[in-house]
């Protein structure tokens, strides 16, 4: 989605309240509140503008995050810190990912149950999946 476009939806809300730069970020509880939705809200549309903004277009902005809040990258260096924090983020799940389809896959081919310890309860029994 090319960025004038974004900026007509209900997204653009979000987008017109960012500062630029890190130092100026604004945290998702103001955010929150200021649009009256949830946190969770706020996480969900930046991932919807992040995941679907046209790269490719001139205008179109990274939304950064840290724990200051969110704000839009305004130099190469706060661009290529939010690339590095998402990137590695993304490596570390891609092996949780490998490594629990790996114990799925074993799990399935190698015994008719796979036993694992029910943590909802205090008693140490154990649950057939």
């Amino acid at each position: 989605m090319k960025w004038k476009e974004l900026m007509n939806t209900p997204y653009g809300s979000l987008v017109r309240m960012l500062p630029y730069g890190k130092n100026n970020a604004v945290s998702q509880r103001s955010l929150s509140s200021a649009l009256r939705i949830s946190e969770r809200g706020v996480r969900k549309v930046v991932e919807y503008i992040r995941c679907n903004s046209d790269p490719n277009d001139p205008e179109t902005k990274i939304i950064a995050s840290g724990r200051e809040g969110y704000y839009i990258a305004s130099t190469f260096s706060e661009m290529l810190e939010f690339y590095n924090t998402f990137h590695s983020r993304a490596i570390t799940n891609e092996n949780a990912c490998k490594c629990a389809r790996s114990i799925i896959d074993n799990a399935m081919c190698c015994s008719d149950s796979y036993l694992v310890p029910d943590l909802s309860n205090t008693a140490d029994e154990e649950q057939t999946l």
